[in-house]
């Protein structure tokens, strides 16, 4: 009969037949149902079952080997279902970074390479087979039982006993396919920005075989069926599904507020950490469904996430150099990026996020670009993002990007008509993508909605002066692709890599769209409105109309960072005069009084006393000295206004 030698599990794996011990590497040894009994589950950069060199015979003559797997993602290159390589020679059996099965002969620098053309479709179990028949100097491949595959070869294919066998993880580095520098020809991005690493199988493997002789067409045929599962179990592995973890469900949270938690992706790539039980904050609105996600598979970029979990994520300070782009982006461990809550309370939220401008092999090209980005968060979904940073060097740092769901494409996500402008005199035009690239052809153009396919769209305005522009015509991934992108480098993808094409939407990729190049600010939100509605906004935060202090507080000045008043508190009663009008209306703003130092306030506005509700929202924050009273209103005023804060 065959001689047949297999590997199945135990706590530890061992191979069946010999009961040797086979050592599982990896942050954690994950196992999951199989087509029988259990498999192992890969993450596709540690995780890894190795027999040393010796402790397996070398077959001399014909062979097989077999196996089934389960795909989450295509691997960066290759990835090994069997290395059987020693020094870069040798045998592999694996699948291409599209999916393709295939069997690698590496000898003396030349490589034959025998590969399916069909693709293997990701989170379905398929089962995979290669046989190598040194009498007729043929070689097969097969999946789910059918030969897909055939080719001659000279000389002889021999298995490599001597050279041992890793499983799931190559024993090289190699480097990402498609990277970016294809279309840099002429300089600017370097192959140097696509680092080789080892990495493998990002998914489950079970019930691999290797037979001392080459089987034929039927028994290839039978050994499948003979364990083929069920369809209801062949279309659903055990296996997490890689959806972005944008905690909205369609509703409303029942509070404003931020929290920080552990965000969920998939255990796949949930094991490659290790954080305490908080490393990421999401910050969630009352009166609307939207959230903002800080979230280490982004590097802590925010992200501004729809009711239906589409996200839109930006860039950050960034510099290049010969690696590529040093940014929040190139750090794919998170060693320098981090977050943390400065301020939570009813009337805003604010965050800080820090980073460092390093390429993906950790070099600071310039120490000075750390950057320290303050969010002010406010209950009607708006925030401003503040970027300070620590050298005359002005870095780049805005480029509205959104990301696609892992099996979906950017088009899914959002309108061919994908940017719909303003300027502040009102004026709109709409930016089209169905034929390229568009130009904004609006003068003046500062205040952006961005056309996802949702309910409530991400907003951006701009300072004034600053100019909505798109890019794109020369870094697609095919010429067919509509927007900047696809890449799949970023985000939650740990290869040391600063942009690679998206061919397939095996994994969550990020497109880009473009932006105004402001120097230090941006507003951020969230509307369901027609982008005219937006107007009173965006001139309130861009023309903020005069305040003037009748009495109790000093220094009172409209703070654009924050899109807030701020003075300093000097009696228990606060007056203000605002003179607000069509071209500076006062439109929700937030007041910040220092020392405070009171743990209650009463707001009145033009004489009238306004209870604390949702359109009145009193926070504080403490201080060394006391205390800091943090007001919210909702007002859309063209008319000159009084407010007065009062002690209680």
């Amino acid at each position: 009969g065959l001689k047949e030698r297999s590997y199945d599990e135990r706590n530890t794996t061992a191979e069946a037949l010999s009961g040797n011990e086979c050592k599982i590497d990896g942050n954690v040894s994950l196992w999951k149902a199989g087509v029988s009994g259990t498999a192992l589950a890969f993450d596709g950069y540690y995780s890894k079952v190795g027999m040393p060199a010796g402790s397996i015979p070398e077959i001399r003559n014909n062979f097989t080997v077999e196996a089934w797997i389960v795909l989450g993602a295509y691997p960066w290159m290759w990835g090994p279902v069997l290395d059987l390589t020693r020094n870069g020679k040798g045998l592999y059996f694996g699948i291409n970074s599209v999916g393709q099965f295939g069997c690698r002969v590496l000898r003396d620098d030349i490589e034959a390479v025998i590969k399916s053309s069909d693709e293997i479709a990701p989170y379905t179990w398929t089962h995979v087979a290669a046989s190598v028949n040194n009498d007729d100097k043929v070689i097969k491949i097969y999946i789910d039982g059918k030969l897909v595959n055939s080719q001659k070869y000279p000389g002889k294919i021999q298995f490599p006993g001597d050279a041992g066998i890793s499983i799931g993880l190559n024993k090289q580095k190699m480097a990402a396919t498609d990277h970016v520098s294809r279309d840099y020809q002429d300089g600017g991005r370097t192959p140097l920005g696509n680092q080789p690493m080892i990495y493998g199988i990002e998914g489950l493997l079970d019930e691999i075989k290797i037979y001392d002789t080459a089987l034929s067409n039927e028994q290839i045929f039978n050994s499948y069926n003979a364990v083929k599962p069920p369809m209801a179990i062949k279309d659903n592995p055990d296996l997490e599904r890689r959806i972005l973890p944008g905690y909205v469900n369609g509703s409303n949270a029942e509070k404003f507020g931020a929290f920080y938690t552990n965000l969920k992706y998939h255990d796949l790539w949930d094991n490659l950490w290790r954080s305490s039980p908080f490393p990421d904050i999401v910050v969630r609105f009352d009166e609307l469904p939207a959230s903002v996600v800080y979230w280490r598979g982004t590097n802590y970029g925010p992200g501004w996430v729809t009711e239906n979990n589409i996200w839109m994520s930006d860039q950050s300070c960034e510099i290049y150099h010969e690696y590529g782009c040093a940014e929040h982006m190139s750090d794919k461990q998170n060693r320098h990026s981090h977050v943390r809550l400065l301020e939570n309370n009813d009337a805003r939220v604010v965050v800080h996020w820090r980073y460092a401008a390093v390429d993906i092999l950790y070099h600071f090209w310039n120490e000075k670009i750390w950057a320290d980005e303050y969010h002010y968060i406010y209950p009607d979904g708006t925030a401003i993002r503040y970027v300070t940073y620590h050298d005359e060097e002005m870095p780049g740092w805005q480029d509205v990007q959104f990301l696609a769901q892992a099996g979906s494409t950017p088009e899914d996500q959002i309108n061919l008509q994908a940017l719909t402008v303003m300027n502040l005199e009102g004026d709109v035009f709409k930016m089209d993508w169905t034929d390229g690239i568009p130009e904004n052809e609006l003068e003046d153009a500062n205040v952006s909605i961005v056309n996802f396919k949702s309910d409530y769209k991400v907003m951006v305005i701009y300072p004034e002066g600053d100019e909505i522009g798109a890019w794109g015509r020369r870094e697609r991934a095919t010429k067919e692709a509509h927007f900047a992108g696809p890449w799949d480098h970023w985000p939650v993808g740990q290869m040391p890599n600063d942009g690679r094409y998206a061919m397939r939407n095996d994994r969550v990729t990020s497109s880009a769209l473009g932006g105004a190049g402001p120097k230090d600010k941006a507003l951020y939100g969230f509307t369901n409105k027609d982008i005219s509605e937006l107007l009173p906004l965006a001139r309130f935060w861009n023309r903020a109309p005069k305040i003037v202090v009748n009495g109790g507080a000093d220094n009172a000045e409209f703070k654009m960072s924050e899109k807030a008043y701020a003075a300093e508190v000097k009696d228990d009663v606060v007056d203000f005069s605002i003179d607000a009008n069509e071209n500076s209306p006062l439109f929700n703003p937030a007041f910040v009084l220092k020392n405070w130092n009171n743990n209650g306030a009463k707001v009145k506005i033009n004489g009238e006393w306004k209870e604390e509700d949702k359109d009145c929202r009193i926070g504080y924050r403490n201080t060394k000295e006391g205390n800091d009273l943090i007001v919210w209103l909702r007002m859309n005023d063209t008319s000159p206004v009084n407010i007065s804060f009062t002690k209680q």
